[in-house]
């Protein structure tokens, strides 16, 4: 039977799980009295640790708290001696196999069926379609496949959805050097639970692919009437409609209040602020925009002033959902131009 150390009175005992003759404790079954014992530390060491025991004993207000001290002084000063004799979980010997495997890397070639446009009209609106392409590193030249997701139905895809949430829809990151490399590429996002689809057409795609296939605006808005159909040219834009519509909000009402904020902030119209988030705050949900000039505004307070523009918009023809549109900051701003509506949404003058 192997030398082990009492935790609760700080004598060396016979068996990291027998009861201390000294004091009577019956330990928990821990990492840590399996550490302190001469199978992996010398037995003056146990004694060391012992004498700190006693410390601590004879000025903590109870055995409790000396018990909790000695366990808080291993955790910052010697977190090793508990990790030596933990046994690793599944996943790290897994990680630990792949790694002294050194498994070269596996060219994707798509077969020509797998990028062939199905003729079912269902299909095609329903389906996610992936073509992969080989990319290279920028800074090693290490090669490797690069999985562009040209229709995302997140619906019926969960890995795509996760995918998104974590932004490596868009990124490549090399197996070899970790450098992390944005890919835009031409993609249709539908989302049949809340109705929105998203195209996004980049004016220059970074790697050479076959089209989206861009379902019919009157298809989709027959599937149901209330889904809002946008079109959107880079990925930073991308993100943010995801946002936008994820916070349960209509985006040109985030686009009149960003335009509202170039106004007043002496933004340029090229590049207005990012729609950051929604959070509940009191009863109010706040609004914030990614620009540290500006401080947030209330839910209440957007609606309040974009709800009559863009009732008056879409009785005059504007903003209808039955085409793909662009709803953007710039965009807004030329439609109330051409309804010549624009001063509709100035802060009023004092």
């Amino acid at each position: 039977m192997s030398a082990a150390l009492c935790l609760a009175c700080g004598n060396v005992k016979q068996g990291a799980f027998v009861p201390c003759r000294h004091c009577g404790n019956l330990p928990e079954d821990s990492d840590l009295s399996i550490a302190l014992t001469d199978h992996y530390l010398d037995i003056t060491t146990l004694e060391d640790f012992g004498r700190v025991i006693k410390q601590l004993r004879s000025i903590a207000p109870d055995e409790e708290t000396a018990m909790m001290s000695f366990l808080q002084l291993m955790n910052v000063r010697h977190p090793e001696i508990a990790l030596t004799i933990a046994t690793p979980s599944l996943e790290d010997r897994a990680k630990a196999v792949v790694y002294l495997s050194a498994i070269p890397e596996i060219r994707i070639t798509d077969s020509p069926r797998a990028n062939s446009v199905s003729a079912d009209p269902v299909e095609r609106l329903t389906a996610s379609r992936v073509a992969h392409h080989e990319v290279e590193c920028r800074d090693c030249g290490h090669t490797q496949s690069f999985a562009a997701w040209q229709n995302i139905n997140v619906t019926r895809s969960e890995l795509a959805g996760v995918l998104l949430e974590t932004g490596r829809l868009f990124e490549s990151t090399c197996r070899k050097c970790g450098d992390v490399r944005e890919i835009a590429y031409e993609t249709v996002y539908l989302d049949f639970t809340d109705a929105v689809a998203i195209w996004l057409k980049p004016e220059r795609q970074d790697i050479p692919l076959p089209a989206a296939d861009v379902p019919d605006a009157e298809l989709i808005v027959q599937a149901d009437s209330r889904f809002r159909l946008r079109k959107v040219r880079t990925v930073s834009e991308f993100a943010e409609k995801l946002r936008i519509f994820g916070d349960g909000w209509d985006d040109a009402a985030i686009e009149l209040k960003k335009l509202q904020l170039c106004f007043t902030q002496s933004i340029p119209i090229e590049t207005p602020p990012l729609y950051g988030h929604t959070q509940l705050e009191s009863d109010e949900r706040e609004v914030t925009f990614e620009a540290d000039m500006l401080g947030a505004s209330t839910s209440v307070e957007i609606k309040a002033m974009t709800d009559p523009v863009i009732g008056k918009l879409q009785a005059g023809g504007y903003l209808n959902n039955d085409q793909w549109a662009e709803v953007s900051t710039s965009s807004m701003l030329h439609m109330l131009q051409d309804a010549g509506m624009l001063r509709r949404i100035n802060p009023p003058t004092e």
